[in-house]
């Protein structure tokens, strides 16, 4: 039996990875043009069987080290380190020279810069739109398709962001969208 898939921009659940990818194209999406991201850390990915194959690895039997000051659990021991001096010793070796934000990882810091240097290198092959941050091209990804995933609980309207749903909902004075 085929493990049971969900989207990863509406967490809609489908028995079948083929009901999947006719689903995403309803969020206006062609299989390779997106990038996954991961819900539990910030990994992303550009198909969704390495994003599937990611969510595997959050599994706890696959996880075998334990971190002694949380919850958190790693599959292997340079994951468990790296948790450590990020998390719990506050280690961020790479400063940015420009604002002084500092980073755990010299790739996040080169991420940074992009906002600094005006790079915006990721362009959505819808509208040409570009974007500094996957995140941001994903979240504007969201706007091309046919759903939209978050419904205000009050009136039923439906956003394609949950920036757009929250900002609606202090027009009814109420702000937690939980």
């Amino acid at each position: 039996m085929e493990e049971i898939k969900e989207c990863p921009i509406c967490e809609k659940s489908f028995a079948k990875a083929q009901s999947l990818f006719g689903h995403l194209q309803k969020h206006g999406l062609k299989q390779g043009q997106y990038e996954f991201d991961c819900k539990r850390c910030s990994s992303s990915f550009n198909t969704l069987s390495s994003f599937w194959t990611h969510q595997r690895s959050h599994d706890e039997q696959n996880r075998p080290f334990k971190c002694t000051r949380c919850a958190a659990s790693f599959e292997r021991k340079s994951q468990l380190k790296c948790h450590e001096d990020r998390d719990h010793k506050g280690l961020k070796p790479y400063a940015c020279y420009v604002c002084g934000k500092r980073f755990y990882k010299k790739s996040d810091l080169g991420s940074h810069m992009k906002t600094h240097l005006g790079i915006r290198d990721l362009v959505c092959q819808i509208c040409s739109k570009a974007f500094a941050h996957v995140s941001n091209l994903n979240r504007h990804k969201l706007t091309h398709g046919l759903e939209k995933p978050y419904v205000c609980k009050l009136c039923g309207q439906r956003y394609h962001q949950i920036a757009t749903l929250n900002k609606h909902m202090k027009k009814h004075d109420f702000v937690d969208t939980k």
